[in-house]
């Protein structure tokens, strides 16, 4: 009985041992086959190309990184805004060269811009020879065409050879460069992203370094020693409309040049999801040619600088009055041009009054003294409860470096006419893309977007991996926000005499005008910055657009210099979309 039952109970261990060894050589047969069809399939291309091309002997490591790409809407595809160039790199063997070899090669070598003298370079090349080097790169990132001519001369010259070169390249070149950003060497003397996209998803988009003669089963092993690391490298697939970038750009340009301004800058966003559509800032620079530029250049004020935009903060604070039933639209008070606030008076921004005038006609004439009516009406408590949730004492989120909170310290003030100030725009400093996200409350039921421009990371192993789009934070009722939107409308409507309105489309928008900050303190009334921000359809917006200009010459409100780009831009998100009437 006990040898049957010790029988029995062998055979059932030496099943289940066959179980796990089943699955154990099931597990890895699987991880060699997923491996095989990355190296075979996935990255075939890659290493083929390195195979086909090696001349000389010569082991260089070919440039690697993942793809930033735009979208468009038109083609239904993607758009390579950052990737790589194909091309050449011409080699020298320092064990073979002559100086009849160099001295026929140099006009050449002088044509792509070489550096080095022809003495100097001999005596390099001579110094490589004595310490036993062999190869030496003499020209990188050779097009096919340029290569043509250079591979004419090397024929006769056996120590001249070609080696296949890859490099960065941004078709794009100074169309949003400040958000795709750029490689470069940095003080660790580490080649990396810099600025921008490249920076800030930089570990997602870098390659690890990979030989041509690396060991294939270190590569088919590679995943078991690292943990799955190929499951880390991708693609970034942005949010931006390659299109709609485009159109921004054109009316960022002519503003920035009709009114010689010292900077322009616009923000594109879905308001219902927080996709940035498009966004830049001029001056700008190229990131195919960086070192030509400034370094100021690269930092991107759309989310690291901070200003006072002024009367475009009025339908903010307008909004928390309404959605605590301090007024409606329909509220009145008298403006007599100027108020006292304390030791203080505010002035209209034309120092006229109109006698009775409503909450409506605050926002349609932009009346600094109604602001002020209204902050006064507005408990301190209240006051700094909205504006946190509005988030403007934090930064934005966006996925971008450099992203800064506001400043806000005047927030903390008991003085009345520091809300005072705030209430149109003055004493508040924030970043544009803070300003956006803050306004997109009205745009969006009463609460708040979360910006940003990843929208898909497609990792190398075929997995993908979406941006999660956290919830916003309820700012206002859903009825308020559709009462501000109403009165913006209206706003909009009533610019020019009312030949700026759209016939077919509410528009709900404001302008602004503030004054610069002087660095010694106050105010440069000569210096202003204008803004303008606006959404549309109003009731079930596609889109919310913010355009700023500092310090634009000869002209002095915002209303000059921004609707008209506005409604150029406007005409062609309507018709780019095909967003039908809503009036």
């Amino acid at each position: 009985m006990n040898t049957r039952f010790s029988k029995k109970k062998e055979a059932l261990e030496f099943g289940r041992r066959g179980t796990i060894l089943f699955f154990t050589v099931l597990f890895f047969s699987l991880f060699l086959i997923g491996n095989l069809y990355f190296l075979q399939v996935i990255r075939g291309d890659f290493y083929r190309e390195q195979a086909e091309h090696q001349y000389l002997g010569y082991t260089g490591r070919l440039f690697n990184r993942g793809t930033i790409f735009f979208q468009s809407k038109s083609s239904g595809g993607l758009i390579v805004a950052a990737g790589q160039r194909r091309g050449w790199k011409l080699i020298v063997n320092a064990q073979k060269v002559t100086r009849e070899d160099l001295r026929k090669m140099y006009p050449l070598l002088k044509k792509f811009s070489y550096p080095k003298s022809f003495e100097e370079t001999w005596e390099f090349l001579m110094k490589l020879r004595r310490n036993g080097n062999r190869y030496y790169e003499l020209v990188e990132r050779i097009d096919q065409v340029e290569e043509d001519e250079l591979r004419n001369t090397t024929k006769v010259l056996d120590s001249f050879s070609f080696d296949p070169d890859m490099w960065r390249s941004y078709p794009y070149q100074e169309s949003a460069a400040q958000t795709i950003g750029f490689l470069a060497n940095g003080d660790d003397g580490v080649y990396r992203g810099r600025y921008g996209l490249e920076r800030f998803y930089d570990s997602i988009l870098e390659r690890k370094d990979e030989s041509l003669y690396e060991n294939f089963f270190v590569l088919l092993f590679r995943g078991l020693k690292e943990g799955g690391g190929v499951f880390k490298e991708g693609d970034v697939i942005t949010t931006i409309d390659s299109e709609i970038q485009l159109a921004l750009d054109k009316q960022l340009n002519m503003i920035h040049t009709k009114w010689d301004s010292q900077l322009t800058g616009g923000i594109v966003v879905n308001p219902q999801n927080g996709e940035v559509l498009a966004i830049d800032a001029v001056p700008s620079f190229n990131p195919n040619s960086f070192s030509r530029f400034s370094l100021y250049r690269f930092r991107n004020p759309l989310v690291s600088n901070r200003y006072e935009f002024g009367s475009v903060m009025k339908p903010v604070v307008m909004a928390i009055a309404l959605d605590n039933k301090i007024v409606n639209a329909d509220t009145s008070y008298f403006d007599k041009g100027s108020v006292r606030v304390g030791k203080h008076t505010i002035w209209n921004f034309d120092r006229r009054g109109r006698g009775w005038v409503t909450m409506q006609d605050v926002l349609n004439q932009s009346l600094n003294t109604g602001m002020a009516f209204v902050s006064d009406k507005i408990p301190k408590s209240v006051f700094r409860e909205y504006f946190t949730r509005y988030g403007f004492i934090e930064k934005s989120g966006i996925d971008l470096p450099g992203d800064v909170e506001g400043l806000t310290k005047n927030l903390k003030s008991p003085r009345d006419v520091e809300f005072a100030n705030m209430s149109f725009g003055q004493g508040i400093a924030v970043s544009p893309i803070v300003f956006v996200k803050a306004f997109s409350a009205l745009a969006h039921e009463g609460v708040t977007i979360q910006p940003h421009i990843m929208k898909t990371i497609r990792y190398t192993s075929g997995v993908e991996q979406n941006m999660e789009i956290k919830e916003g934070v309820r700012v206002l009722t859903e009825k308020t926000a559709g009462e501000i939107s109403r009165m913006l409308v209206n706003v909009f409507d009533s610019y020019h005499g009312g030949k700026w309105k759209f016939p077919h489309y509410r528009i709900a928008a404001k302008t602004g005008t503030a004054q610069l900050p002087k660095k010694e303190g106050g105010y440069d009334e000569t210096k202003h910055l204008h803004s303008f921000v606006a959404y549309f359809p109003a009731y079930q917006p596609r889109y919310l657009v913010f355009l700023f200009t500092v310090d634009p010459k000869g002209v002095k409100y915002s209303s000059q210099t921004l609707i008209e780009p506005f409604r150029t831009l406007a005409r062609f998100l309507i018709n780019y979309s095909q967003i039908p009437p809503d009036r």
